[in-house]
């Protein structure tokens, strides 16, 4: 059975850190921007064609405008 030392005793060991590579962190930054840019596009043009009746998937006489 061991017994755990205290922590005066413990060798003075730096603190053990795993660093990400600054180009992994900058591309996965980049990229998530653009997704959230994109989703953000998609719930707009969602929007204006309900709205306004674009055609798209909502035709202009069952726009929001028009009732």
């Amino acid at each position: 059975m061991s017994v755990a030392k205290p922590l005066e005793q413990l060798p003075n060991t730096p603190d053990i850190v795993h660093p990400v590579p600054a180009q992994a962190s900058v591309a996965s930054g980049i990229s998530l921007a653009v997704l959230r840019v994109a989703t953000g596009f998609i719930f707009l043009w969602a929007f204006l064609d309900k709205t306004f009746g674009l055609h798209y998937s909502t035709s202009t006489a069952k726009s929001w405008l028009n009732g």
